[in-house]
């Protein structure tokens, strides 16, 4: 591989990571200035959002469990499952709703190691997410469902294997096992 050819690598990573960057920073700060849309266009590749969404979580930002704003739910999450994940946290009213764990490990308690964000398999309008990792010596596979919206990639379910789906929990009537 010659000089050339190597800087020119480089420069194109360098470029789609810097993409990627201006992508999400403009998609805080368009949330701050109170305004719920997303620069993270259908462009920018689907692990992006999901990676944000675990950046987020993990620095005590996170869209879950919170009723301030609405906006941080809708920046990852298509209308009807932003609406539902809204919903149960709003209606929980503090106490534990639906989600009675950490739906971005499926565990109410995490030791994570081996944490890794596959690249995204895009068919049509949607895009597949695999997350894989570790949680206390168990290996873990999330798989993401993202359908573009409004020429951005929302997160449309969550799904945990078995047949249990984020969609899925968040469904059930209150009250109902």
């Amino acid at each position: 591989m010659t000089v050339g050819t190597v800087v020119g690598l480089m420069l194109r990573r360098f470029t789609v990571v810097a993409l990627c960057l201006l992508a999400v920073t403009g998609c805080r700060e368009a949330e701050r200035a109170g305004t719920a849309t997303s620069t993270v266009t259908a462009a920018v590749p689907a692990e992006v959002v999901v990676s944000d969404l675990y950046k987020r979580h993990s620095s005590g930002d996170s869209p879950f469990f919170q009723t301030e704003n609405r906006g941080k739910v809708d920046l990852y999450f298509e209308p009807a499952l932003a609406d539902l994940i809204w919903k149960d946290a709003v209606t929980s009213n503090g106490e534990v709703g639906a989600l009675e764990f950490d739906p971005l490990y499926y565990a109410q308690d995490t030791d994570i190691r081996n944490f890794v964000i596959h690249p995204a398999e895009v068919e049509g309008g949607g895009a597949r997410v695999v997350v894989t990792f570790d949680n206390l010596g168990t290996a873990e596979r999330l798989t993401y469902m993202l359908v573009q919206a409004g020429g951005h990639w929302r997160i449309a379910d969550i799904a945990y294997g078995g047949g249990t789906t984020l969609r899925g929990i968040l469904s059930v009537p209150a009250g109902a096992s």
